[in-house]
């Protein structure tokens, strides 16, 4: 995403905030566990005046200023600047067809970096006292006269065993004593944030599984912008098979949230839990919908929940079914996974992206793997399908990589098997028999190890 390049000069600027920098990072908007995250930054001013200020764009905007903590900054809320973001353009297939470049608002952030010394910061923190300098280039030089007294020798016998105090050399403390040493205040600080961290990603576990419990089965009644979603994309299957690994629900008015942190509205949605090989809840996927079974027109319609501290969603799926006697079918989005389960009947678990695909673990009692690859111009979906059949493979587990053999379209990024059940059916997809023929011989030579 790129910010409009004008010149932002003092005339343009809105009214900044200056302070000291105590923390910054990712945390629920306004600290509320209701609330998406967002990114914030606490600060102090000279009158020792304490406030957290909020925006999405202040993780780039800091990033850039390279501030740390206890440097002296000012920030300056530029208002909402327009952005040029890059969105897909969709035929009423839902597939790709091109992209194209979209004028936007949002709010933008100029964090400068005074520079400001450590001493500074340390005297504000000591209440405003500057401490005793020692640096040699801020000290100030005096010239002056030392006449160094002529060298008093006493006999080895009568040498003292201790050098009198005044001979002693002088220990100096850098800081006067104060109440609260700047370096104790931003220790405490840090502690703070990490106490806050921890508290908020306990919360966050309690929210997935509030949300989780508040959603809806599949088979339940009010599922209808859900069903009329999955028709409109062909994907009829077996509710029962894929709700036996509970991954697959339904929430008639989930909460949608801006960059900013800001409720949009509510909208019906699809949720999908990501559970790790073991079968733990990790984290949620949610596709929002219309109430006719389209994409919510907001600015991300699928969107993942944080993942909370002590988590990984480093091998983990969305479950849509159990393997079918040691073989289980992988692909990257839910659409393309229950489209590949609609015609072949072998289950077929989501990574939701390649990147997680690469790092795909299989449950135990899995000897073959078939990997229902995207077909991109980046080829990224074909490479990731094939890291995880090198890592696969070396574990002795079977793995074929099935590629679209249709061509993508010119202004589309890629097409997947979704594409291809709807514009050639079951058709475009491997033989059903040849499949049903390979999975019986697959358990014949399974069971003979």
């Amino acid at each position: 995403m790129k910010v409009n390049n004008k010149v932002l000069d003092s005339k343009n600027r809105k009214k900044s905030i200056a302070g000291t920098l105590i923390a910054h990072g990712k945390a629920p908007y306004e600290h509320n566990e209701d609330n998406e995250l967002s990114y914030f930054a606490f600060i102090r001013d000279k009158s020792g005046l304490e406030r957290t200020i909020w925006g999405v764009d202040l993780e780039r905007a800091i990033g850039e200023s390279e501030a740390k903590y206890g440097d002296e900054i000012v920030m300056t809320n530029l208002g909402r600047e327009p952005v040029t973001v890059v969105v897909e353009v969709k035929d009423e297939q839902g597939n790709v067809v091109r992209e194209q470049p979209m004028q936007t608002h949002r709010n933008t952030w100029l964090v400068e970096r005074r520079g400001a010394t450590v001493t500074q910061f340390r005297a504000r923190s000591n209440g405003g006292v500057e401490p005793v300098s020692h640096h040699v280039e801020s000290a100030p030089v005096v010239n002056r006269k030392v006449e160094t007294p002529a060298p008093q020798v006493q006999p080895a016998a009568t040498q003292p065993e201790e050098q009198s105090s005044e001979n002693k050399p002088k220990v100096v403390p850098m800081f006067r004593e104060q109440p609260k040493p700047w370096l104790l205040e931003l220790q405490e600080e840090m502690e703070k944030r990490m106490e806050r961290e921890r508290a908020y990603s306990a919360r966050l576990r309690e929210k997935i599984e509030k949300v989780w419990n508040e959603c809806l089965p599949f088979s339940s009644h009010v599922t209808e912008p859900m069903r009329l979603y999955f028709k409109n994309r062909e994907l009829l299957f077996k509710v029962d098979e894929v709700e036996k690994t509970d991954c697959l629900r339904f929430n008639p008015a989930m909460a949608y949230y801006d960059e900013d942190g800001n409720e949009v509205g509510k909208f019906p949605a699809i949720v999908c839990a990501i559970r790790d090989v073991e079968g733990n809840l990790v984290t949620l996927h949610r596709t929002y919908l219309t109430q006719n079974g389209k994409k919510a027109k907001v600015g991300n319609a699928k969107k993942m929940m944080p993942i909370p501290d002590g988590l990984d969603v480093n091998g983990a799926a969305i479950r849509l079914g159990e393997p079918t006697e040691g073989i289980l079918g992988v692909a990257e989005g839910l659409e393309t996974a229950l489209s590949a389960y609609r015609v072949t009947q072998i289950p077929v678990w989501s990574t939701v992206n390649a990147t997680l695909m690469e790092s795909f673990e299989v449950p135990e009692g899995v000897h073959t793997v078939l990997i229902w690859a995207d077909k991109d111009k980046s080829v990224t979906g074909e490479k990731s399908a094939n890291v995880l059949k090198a890592k696969l493979e070396k574990r002795g587990i079977r793995v074929y990589v099935l590629l679209p053999k249709l061509p993508i379209p010119p202004r589309a990024k890629g097409i997947d098997w979704n594409d291809v059940l709807m514009s050639q059916g079951s058709l475009g997809f491997p033989n059903a028999r040849y499949l049903r023929d390979f999975i019986a011989r697959r358990r014949a030579e399974y069971g003979r190890h």
